[in-house]
């Protein structure tokens, strides 16, 4: 094989042996091997899981000799920094617990091994123990590695799944059975058995049934094709073939997004929430947050290319020599194209909201998590594939369309079409219409001219496309809140409508049969006191099933007489609830139970059920039970940690008002802020928009819905757009420029403003920018860390404030319980009470750190936290005898504040602890610095944009006089006189102008001496250089004359054929010396090239014409353009383009064909670009930089004169000529000259 064809595809060799190799490998070693998803998948565990092994064991090493070393055994001494929660046992007893929320007995820890797995019923640990003996004693303690927790409700607090640190993505299970298939069975740091695991089924994911060695074969494969797809591509772009190379990049993306997709790749190697389907799917093609990243970024590797090389394809030239029609067409394809590819946007930016299973939208909040910085990540990426390709449109657009106006009524064609398709496809949004008009405004200011050239416009360019990509944003954001807000409100509704909750009917007339049934009800209703106390402690933890945490149950307990048990002062008699809730009305299928829904009760679904007790046939009491629907924003803390998910409303709905209409529209309940007797007129209640998707009515969002019983219900919320959508639109738009702007500092950094060829007016606006923005992002900055302390203070400084009010009253209460004076139902009763009416949770702990007393007792029923204080409030309080504490407690997700106090009695001897948890306290503070955020953001964004505007037009201010100035200096010639400058101000510019005008006078002085000197000097040299030239042929014409006058008088016939040589060689010399005359004479006059305006096109083709049928060259005429006028000496020019055409045909080596190719096109810049490339040897890099100097030359007999002449003409003509050459392969000669306006 040729050795440079190996070397060539040397690559594509590569990728082909090993994807044979994997092949291979497959069906002979890995055909039943584990498929690489599971096996990477369970060798991820196993490692963690020993990693975390080794590091527990460190910390109870650690804990052990500290324990040892401790003088006594304090809180204070056990007390360590630990990753895992630790429990120290003495001879079985609980000395130490490090965290309060969940705390084991002795009896599930212990255990002969050192590690083991520990499973309870909600929760699944690895127990590391570590025993030693002390002072007779046997100390213990263990360490624990939750493995899995499962709560009894699911909610936003609280997620029920496996520790995601261990298991990224949740097995199907875990047993404590070990499996067959040993790669499944995962051991300790000492191999060791602990548990098995079966691997997820992913079913949004491609499960990849290749295995890992195989697959990692094929990914090398797959990478060396790409590095030989990607030097293909070099060459192709380096030959011009810029569609074959956009075609071969695409196709390799698009390859490698398919197979990473059908092998779920990444996630199968790198299992990160970003790629997890359980928190976004939106397709097939986009089953993960993370996919959707990988695919903006190919799309953005795609347009990035078209926007480099698409301008210098074939098809971008072929585009403007279509007919006149077609190009119209086109400019409306392209105005509609941009109004479709917008839908796209936002129909992915919607996808965030409606695909995910978490919060994972754009709005504004101070908190980020990684899958919210992934989705503000997919939004820059997206913004900036929406700048590029809208770019790239209105490139075009601006090609195709020079006449302004005709340009506006394509626009308008376009914008009609796009805006129609969209709404046949989906439906017209107004946001459509804004990109309509950006469109528009980007050509009018003809701004992607300014997109390869670093002008202030430029940034106003970028900042354009940030200002409307934001708003894009928004418009989504209010979208997807305007649908959450309906939905939200039609769920709130449902709930004032009072309708029957049948599933809690028929589980209430259970609880009536059980409680019938239950001995120990008619003993407690016998007993003598505490009757109703003891009834309503077996009602409740016995026979009222979890669904019913979602009421508020109150039991009352009543003798066969029906007289209250309750010794309560104001307690009613059974007759009071027979006389208001057994009535007809109230009927449902269980005849003892009873559904309340009048106006009275406010519509809140409420349910009474009577129940008759009786022993041996003998009426002993009745039992009454009143359940009330609880209203979960009714208090401040938060009982939606005991509701599952599926019963919790939305935070917003504290801010609804409503009512309640029956079936003739007449108004019976109303309640909140809004004044619907005046406001809402009873025909909006007929319009069906009210109930299919709301209506605004004096700044006012109204929602309804009509209930089974023909009631309805509107829903109603201050209509605060604004307020709520312009941060977040102020967030995004700053968000994408501090890209920018972070972008542009790199490419400054990298280049410096010397190498970006940036203008003195763009500086000074940058400069202004920065003067204003860098100390404005400081001042906002430390306002927003002093706004944060101080609101944190404030608010730690209430919660001790409301926690010593609390306490004040909670002493008296206990010190009476203490001395006997208060039953302990009495106590409980008391303390709900101030809870109730203080809206807050209260819990008593005994002086040894257990939970004595909760207001809140299913938080610890369901086992969310333990009956044990919080181990730093035990040290601070009871240890140290602190007054007071308070500390940062989570449970779940949820970040809350609790404060401790110690309660003491009139004799300062301590009673207990009371503590107090604050569950809003980080949404409150969230919310309050949010709104300052919102605020100082929209201020920000406001002036920023006024910003760009001052400082564009300060620096045309500032830059003018210089502007004046340069003009003036262009003018400015010897052969003229010149205006003097005023300006009347003392300033630089004042000076600048001075020192102008004394310039002025200075330069009239030395005009004469100049030119004398100048002429002299000219004409010195010029006879230098001709005296020297003229001398090389005088001495071969002196020795022929000699040698003729010496032979005439010789008269035979070798003589005459001496003579004849001679005169030929004088002849020959005398044409020289004419010849060198002639061309020193030519360039001492170098006459002023005439101005006219003329076609390039047909003298490009006129000089390519002449060598046409030169078969020992080969001349290729590559003309994009019908026409391309210019101004400049067309005879002159036609000179220039047939010597530079000479000079490459002379260039090329003896015995080598000459290939010349010529190509005439337009650039983006209103130039037109001659090309003159040869296949000679190039020019040596000695030699380069004399090119175009006169008399420099490499050529026998040149006169050096014809680039330095070629030079000077194409200057005039206001162009340039420049070259590239490459030694051994070529030199390409470049002219670009202005476009002329022909009318």
């Amino acid at each position: 094989m040729d050795l440079k064809l190996l070397k060539k595809h040397l690559f594509l060799i590569l990728s082909i042996v090993f994807a044979i190799t994997a092949a291979l490998n497959f069906f002979l070693f890995e055909k039943n091997a584990p498929r690489a998803s599971q096996e990477h998948y369970v060798n991820a565990i196993r490692e963690r899981i020993k990693t975390e092994i080794v590091r527990s064991k460190d910390e109870l090493f650690s804990i052990g000799t500290k324990y040892q070393k401790a003088p006594e055994s304090t809180f204070l001494n056990f007390e360590a920094v630990t990753v895992y929660p630790y429990y120290i046992f003495r001879n079985g007893q609980l000395l130490y617990w490090s965290d309060h929320r969940f705390v084991p007995t002795y009896q599930q820890l212990i255990s002969n091994v050192e590690t083991r797995l520990l499973s309870t019923d909600n929760s699944k640990y690895i127990v590391n123990t570590i025993r030693f003996g002390d002072k007779g004693g046997k100390i213990e303690i263990f360490s624990l590695i939750n493995l899995y927790r499962k709560f009894h409700n699911e909610n936003d607090y609280l997620h029920n799944g496996y520790n995601h640190k261990i298991f990224s993505t949740e097995p199907q299970q875990v047993s404590e059975q070990a499996s067959k298939a040993s790669f499944l069975n995962i051991t300790d740091d000492k191999s060791h058995f602990l548990f098995s695991v079966i691997p997820p089924q992913v079913e949004k994911l491609a499960n990849s049934n290749i295995p890992s060695n195989t697959l990692f074969l094929l990914a090398i494969s797959i990478l060396l094709l790409g590095v030989y797809i990607a030097l293909w591509i070099a060459n192709l772009i380096k030959i011009h073939q810029f569609g074959r190379a956009f075609a071969l990049l695409a196709a390799y993306l698009i390859f490698i997004r398919l197979m990473m997709l059908s092998n779920s790749i990444p996630f199968i190697v790198y299992e990160s929430n970003l790629f997890n389907p359980k928190f976004l799917t939106i397709s097939a093609l986009a089953p993960s947050l993370g996919d959707m990243l990988l695919n903006a970024i190919v799309v953005f590797i795609l347009v990035g290319y078209l926007v480099t090389f698409f301008y210098r394809s074939n098809t971008y030239f072929n585009l403007s020599k279509t007919p006149k029609i077609f190009q119209s067409i086109i400019s409306v394809v392209l105005v509609a194209t941009s109004i479709g590819i917008t839908s796209l946007f936002f129909r992915n930016l919607c996808s965030v909201y409606e695909k995910s299973q978490f919060t994972l939208d754009l709005a504004l909040t101070i908190s980020f998590s990684s899958l919210k910085i992934a989705s503000l990540l997919f939004y820059i990426i997206l913004s900036i594939i929406f700048f590029l390709i809208n770019h790239l449109l209105c490139s075009l657009f601006l090609r195709l369309n020079k006449d302004f106006r005709m340009a506006v009524v394509k626009w308008l064609i376009g914008t009609l079409i796009g805006l129609a398709a969209i709404s046949l496809i989906d439906q017209f949004r107004w946001i459509y219409l804004v990109v309509g008009f950006y469109f528009l405004l980007i050509y009018a200011n003809r701004f992607p001219r300014f997109f390869y050239n670093f002008k202030y416009r430029t940034t106003i360019y970028f900042f354009t496309g940030a200002f409307v990509f934001a708003f894009i944003a928004m418009f989504v954001i209010y979208h997807e809140e305007q649908k959450k807000d309906f939905f939200d409100k039609l769920k709130f509704g449902q709930k004032y409508l009072a309708e029957n909750d049948v599933l809690g009917e028929g589980l209430l007339a259970r609880v009536v049969q059980t409680v019938q049934k239950d001995t120990a009800i008619s003993t407690a209703l016998a007993r003598a006191t505490l009757a109703r106390e003891q009834t309503q402690q077996i009602v409740k933890s016995k026979h009222l099933d979890l669904y019913f945490d979602r009421y508020d149950t109150d039991v009352m307990a009543f003798d066969k007489n029906g007289n209250s048990l309750d010794l309560s002062e104001g307690a009613n008699n059974l007759a009071y609830y027979e006389e208001n809730f057994r009535k007809p009305e109230y009927k449902t299928n269980n005849p003892d139970v009873f559904f309340i829904d009048d106006i009275g009760n406010n519509f809140i679904k409420q349910y009474v059920a009577f129940i008759p007790v009786s022993k041996n046939n003998t009426l002993i009491g009745n039992v009454v039970l009143e359940l009330k629907l609880r209203d979960e924003f009714a208090e401040s803390v938060y009982p939606e940690l005991l509701m599952d998910k599926k019963f919790a409303q939305t935070p917003e709905t504290k801010n609804y008002s409503y009512a309640i209409y029956d079936e003739k529209n007449q108004l019976i309940f109303n309640s909140g802020n809004y004044n619907y007797m005046r406001k809402l007129p009873v025909s909006v209640l007929e319009n069906k928009d009210l109930y299919e998707k709301g209506v605004e009515l004096n700044n006012y969002n109204h929602i309804g819905k009509i209930g089974q019983n023909g009631r309805k219900i509107v829903i109603s919320s201050k209509y605060q757009i604004w307020q709520s959508v312009f941060p977040n639109f102020s967030f995004l738009f700053l968000l994408s420029v501090l890209c920018i702007v972070f972008v542009m500092s790199l490419y400054t950094l990298k280049y410096s403003f010397r190498n970006m060829n940036v203008n003195f007016s763009t500086k000074i606006q940058l400069y202004l920018n920065a003067a204003f923005l860098v100390p404005l992002v400081l001042v906002v900055i430390i306002t927003l860390s002093v706004i944060n302390s101080t609101f944190v203070n404030n608010q730690e400084k209430a919660y001790l404030d409301n926690t010593k009010n609390i306490t004040s009253t909670v002493q008296l209460q206990l010190e009476n319980f203490t001395q006997k004076r208060m039953s302990r139902a009495f106590l409980e009763q008391e303390i709900n009470d101030l809870a109730h009416d203080t809206k807050l949770d209260i819990n008593l702990y005994n002086l040894d750190g257990k939970l004595n007393l909760t207001t809140r007792p299913l938080v610890y029923e369901y086992g969310l936290i333990s009956n044990f204080i919080n181990p730093v409030a035990y040290r601070r309080i009871i240890e140290e005898k602190e007054n007071e504490a308070l500390l940062t407690e989570t449970l779940g997700s949820l970040n809350y504040k609790t404060a401790y106090m110690l309660i003491k009695g009139q004799d300062s001897k301590p009673l207990g602890v009371i503590g107090i948890p604050f569950f809003d306290a980080k949404p409150v503070l969230d919310h309050q610095v949010t709104e300052v955020v919102a605020s100082i953001l929209n201020i920000f964004t406001w002036l920023f944009l006024i910003l760009l505007i001052i400082s564009y037009f300060a620096s045309n201010v500032l830059t003018n006089p210089l502007r004046i100035v340069a003009q003036k200096l262009k003018k400015t010639n010897l052969d003229k006189l010149h205006e003097r400058l005023d300006w009347n101000s003392d300033d630089e510019i004042g000076l600048l102008m001075r020192e102008y005008n004394k310039m002025l006078k200075k330069l009239e002085e030395s005009k004469v001496a100049l030119s004398l000197s100048e002429k002299q000097t000219a004409w010195r040299e010029m006879a230098k250089q001709v005296a020297h030239e003229i001398k090389n042929p005088l001495t071969p014409m002196k020795l022929s004359i000699q040698q003729l006058q010496r032979t005439l008088t010789v008269d035979n016939p070798k003589a005459k054929e001496r003579i004849e040589r001679a005169l030929n060689s004088l002849t020959e010399q005398i044409d020289n010396i004419s010849e060198i005359a002639n061309s020193f004479s030519e360039f001492a006059k170098m006459p002023v090239p005439r101005n006219e305006t003329f076609d390039l096109v047909p003298l490009i083709q006129k000089s390519a014409d002449l060598y046409a049928e030169d078969e020992k060259i080969a001349l290729n005429a590559y003309i994009k353009e019908k026409e391309a006028w210019v101004v400049g000496d067309r005879q002159f020019m036609s000179r220039v383009i047939t010597n530079l055409i000479i000079n490459g045909i002379q260039s090329v080596q003896a015995g080598k064909r000459p290939i010349i190719n010529l190509r005439l096109y337009k650039s983006e810049e209103d130039k037109v670009i001659i090309e003159i490339q040869d296949n000679g040897s190039g020019i040596q890099e000695n030699h380069r930089q004399k090119v175009f100097l006169p008399n420099f030359t490499t050529k026998i007999g040149g006169s050096g004169l014809g680039l330095a002449m070629a030079r000077r003409g194409v200057e005039h003509a206001g162009g340039n000529i420049w070259f590239e050459t490459e030694d051994g392969r070529g030199t390409t000669f470049f002219i670009d000259l202005p476009l002329a306006s022909v009318k």
